[in-house]
């Protein structure tokens, strides 16, 4: 499947999980985080998760490829093992708890 993010075009496998900027997760104990960007590190972009209560990034900064498109392997580099659910995705628009 073709999909068409920022001017971008990328293909996508239908069973692939992917993950975005703006993004929101909770972790086990119901602490809310929000996956930002955080600028660029040489040409590549960089996100982490920001606790949204007084927003401190608890979690390391990593470099992605896109913003838009962040794959199952560069979010589980951004959790560093910790555990988070996504409640909410900015791409559809909807509640996924």
């Amino acid at each position: 499947m073709k999909v068409e993010i920022d001017g971008v075009e990328y293909v996508k496998k239908d069973d692939e999980v992917t993950y975005s900027r703006g993004d929101r997760f909770k972790d086990p104990n119901g602490n809310k985080y929000l996956l930002c960007y955080h600028g660029q590190e040489g040409v590549k972009p960089c996100v982490s998760l920001t606790y949204l209560k007084d927003g401190t990034r608890n979690h390391k900064q990593v470099i992605v490829e896109s913003t838009t498109n962040i794959t199952e392997k560069e979010f589980a580099n951004i959790c560093d093992s910790g555990s988070f659910t996504r409640y909410w995705d900015i791409q559809k628009g909807e509640l996924t708890e």
